[in-house]
């Protein structure tokens, strides 16, 4: 499908945010399946369910973070803007949780789910209300309308205005 192969780069960064969390913290990586339909990552579970839920999240806000950064580059020419522009939505788009990815408590001890069910609540919640696509155009929009916002400030502030 059209939107599939349009939205392949978000698909990837978000794969690549659970893979690269994986690695940092330690936790074994057994396979990485990304296709245009769709994309995961099988690690073993993590014995702390504070890693899982960071492994789990991952995607959400490294894409915040890395969109953020990439809004506040600044390229000369117009096509390359617009290339940014569309990588960022790309991987704004995709950011939001899988249903696998708010499964993270179900392999865990039961203190563990008492401590962090409040977590799990709101990632649940976020996660039913995300996939509604208008949701998450909406969301590109604004995370990349206050990345636009935090470089004009930024500029104000060099020139010193």
């Amino acid at each position: 499908m059209l939107t599939d192969i349009l939205l392949f780069p978000g698909l990837v960064f978000h794969e690549f945010s659970h893979f690269l969390v994986c690695i940092i913290l330690g936790v074994k990586v057994k396979k990485v399946h990304i296709s245009f339909e769709e994309g995961y990552v099988n690690h073993t579970v993590p014995k702390s369910i504070i890693k899982s839920f960071l492994i789990a999240t991952a995607p959400t806000f490294m894409a915040f973070i890395t969109s953020l950064v990439l809004a506040n580059i600044f390229l000369d020419e117009l096509w390359m803007e617009a290339l940014k522009f569309y990588f960022i939505f790309t991987i704004l788009y995709m950011s939001t949780p899988s249903k696998a990815d708010t499964e993270f408590q179900q392999y865990h001890k039961f203190l563990g789910k008492v401590i962090t069910f409040p977590l799990f609540v709101i990632f649940r919640l976020y996660y039913y209300i995300s996939r509604s696509r208008f949701y998450k155009v909406l969301y590109s929009i604004l995370v990349i309308n206050l990345a636009l916002l935090l470089r004009a400030a930024f500029e104000l502030r060099i020139i010193g205005l």
